[in-house]
């Protein structure tokens, strides 16, 4: 990744550093989210409704990435302040990058292979996820409390 800080105003004042960039991000489902009315239930189906993925972290790791190339123009002396900088662009990056690569629909797929299983032996049920239930519907029956 480059990082330019350019000042077109000032002759020679232009500042770039280049860097190898290792960084990691984590995609999950934040299931605190869910309430009561986003799980339906009939015979040996629930539906459940779960919050749409999210970006829980993006880190860039510094040990592991490194400072190629460090130009700071005339009368710049924080090289520094620079890199440091250039390194919070970076997590920018890796963000970016990471939604670009479909963090999202692996962050499902990973709910569906480890949380689903997890909550059919729970419920004893089938369990269907779904991000939005516009639409989904499932007729309950009403019962009496009590009976004359």
């Amino acid at each position: 990744m480059e990082y330019k800080v350019d000042r077109p105003w000032y002759q020679g004042g232009d500042s770039k550093t280049l860097l190898i960039v290792a960084g990691e991000a984590v995609g999950c489902i934040d299931l605190t989210k869910i309430r009561k009315e986003h799980i339906l239930e009939k015979d040996s189906v629930m539906i459940i409704q779960l919050p749409k993925p999210e970006l829980c972290y993006v880190k860039v790791n510094q040990q592991d990435s490194r400072v190629y190339e460090v130009e700071t123009g005339f009368m710049t002396f924080d090289e520094a302040k620079l890199i440091e900088t250039a390194y919070k662009e970076a997590e920018k990056q890796v963000a970016k990058t990471a939604l670009e690569s479909n963090i999202m629909e692996q962050t499902k797929k990973n709910a569906e292979l480890i949380l689903k299983p997890t909550l059919e032996q729970i419920a004893r049920k089938k369990v269907v996820f779904r991000y939005d239930l516009t639409g989904v519907k499932i007729e309950t029956e009403t019962k009496p409390i009590f009976q004359k």
